[in-house]
């Protein structure tokens, strides 16, 4: 407690030469009965910044702790920090100054007024203040202008959850269909969107670029390991949630079960590809993930939000931003799914057979049966063809 009456918390960490260092910061708590709450929350909204890798300072500088005498206290959230932090962040992306300042960061400033005035209570709530102009008249429906808004309000606050620590219940709505004004690729005008339609295969000469421009952080790596997962097992983004690997028999599996009018999918077994200028990536992907050393990074609260969360992130990526930029320029799209779809061709490339390819894509025993029959194949099999063929 300080002179003001106000709560300091103090934190004691042991430095590189093996000296203990101590770091304080005085809060906006009243020292009162009650308070222990607000306390609390602020301990643990502190934490998760500190986890995500910022300084004390830099995690406070996000808090603007409410002053109040009893047990209703509450926590608020500094947006404006929030949203600086972001724009710090893209400008280490190579965003410019003059570019963040005129798009994202212009229209954050307008939606921040209107959060000011109606205090969102999570992600949806917020991200609903989205599609106005600066005069608070609503976007038409699938305006180019509601579209951007509504993208740039969900970034940042995919940001605020992954990068800042925010509580997940920030995390942005993951079906924006409804915020952007209605159903389909269509534009308001009728025409079709230039990059809507089937996603295209990662190109493989992009692969080892892509994975040699993650950042050497801790978030970093995490979001490697699972675009790298993605790459080499043509998992859907849902499956990074599912894998499991057998000790026993030096497996991965995936335990996820798809659901639709075609049927349902069955545990399989997952079989991998190198890029072919990668040798070995799997294995040592493996081994980060099994060991410990590195974990899959959040990946939202819902299995739906598995690709959106991959897709921001990737986003974020100077060269995949280039990509997506070169594929729109040809009439094409680039998506999480282009790293299945890549992982498709190689299969076909390797002369997988199509029975083989069906069962390590995870297609529905109905649609399986379909074009392949009612055989089965057993993980033997396909470990056997996987040997002989790769």
């Amino acid at each position: 407690m300080n002179r003001r009456e106000r709560v300091q918390i103090q934190r004691s960490w042991k430095g590189p030469d093996g000296k203990y260092l101590k770091r304080g910061i005085t809060t906006q708590i009243a020292w009162s009965r009650g308070c222990t709450s607000a306390v609390l929350a602020t301990l643990a909204q502190l934490q998760q910044g500190l986890n995500r890798g910022l300084t004390l300072d830099e995690a406070a500088e996000l808090l603007l702790t409410e002053t109040a005498t009893n047990s209703k206290q509450t926590t608020g959230i500094n947006w404006s920090s929030a949203v600086e932090r972001w724009r710090r962040e893209k400008l280490s992306q190579g965003v410019k100054r003059t570019t963040f300042d005129r798009t994202d960061g212009m229209r954050m400033k307008h939606v921040l007024k209107r959060v000011d005035q109606h205090s969102p209570e999570n992600g949806k709530s917020f991200a609903r203040l989205a599609p106005f102009n600066p005069k608070g008249e609503e976007y038409p429906a699938r305006s180019n202008s509601r579209r951007v808004y509504v993208n740039t309000v969900c970034q940042f606050l995919e940001f605020c959850v992954e990068e800042l620590g925010f509580d997940e219940k920030w995390s942005p709505p993951s079906n924006r269909t409804k915020l952007k004004g209605g159903r389909g690729a269509e534009s308001a005008r009728g025409e079709k969107a230039p990059n809507a339609g089937k996603a295209i295969a990662f190109p493989e000469f992009a692969v080892k670029p892509l994975m040699d421009s993650f950042p050497d952080t801790s978030i970093g790596r995490r979001w490697r390991l699972a675009v790298g997962f993605l790459l080499v097992y043509g998992i859907r983004g849902v499956e990074l949630r599912y894998l499991r690997w057998n000790h026993e028999k030096q497996e991965m599996w995936s335990d996820y079960i798809k659901v639709n009018k075609s049927g349902e999918t069955k545990p399989r077994l997952l079989i991998p590809i190198d890029p072919k200028e990668m040798p070995g990536l799997a294995q040592s992907l493996i081994v980060e993930w099994t060991t410990g050393l590195t974990k899959l990074p959040p990946l939202g609260v819902e299995d739906g939000d598995s690709s959106l969360a991959i897709l921001i992130y990737l986003n974020r990526r100077p060269i995949w931003k280039q990509l997506r930029a070169n594929t729109q320029e040809a009439g094409e799209r680039l998506s999480v799914y282009s790293f299945r779809h890549r992982y498709a061709k190689q299969l076909d490339l390797h002369h997988f057979q199509a029975r083989s390819s069906a069962v390590l894509m995870g297609h529905s025993r109905a649609t399986f049966e379909k074009s392949y029959g009612d055989s089965e194949l057993s993980p033997q099999e396909l470990l056997s063809q996987a040997a002989s063929l790769l």
